[in-house]
């Protein structure tokens, strides 16, 4: 799901190419719960965003994926929401 999401942002020029492979470091957000899952799954590296080194950081795609899930428990697809007036529409 991240990877398609990505490559349909990208085609339309919303990310350079090698972003998808860049790492993310826990400086480089400022909510404190993916500052948590970042320190929680990553290994210490270096930033491809802040280039700090040394630092908890993880790929890109793995944040994403975590927070397009985090968005999918907390909101619902509009078309779930909507009345069923019956066969007819």
């Amino acid at each position: 799901m991240v990877k398609e999401w990505m490559a349909w942002q990208e085609s339309h020029g919303n990310f350079p190419h090698d972003t998808i492979d860049r790492l993310v470091c826990s400086e480089c957000v400022t909510d404190s719960s993916l500052r948590s899952f970042i320190v929680d799954q990553s290994t210490i590296s270096t930033c491809s965003f802040c280039g700090a080194s040394g630092t908890y950081a993880i790929e890109l795609e793995t944040l994403v994926e975590f927070f397009l899930e985090c968005l999918a428990d907390e909101y619902d697809d509009p078309n779930n929401m909507l009345g069923w007036a019956g066969e007819d529409g």
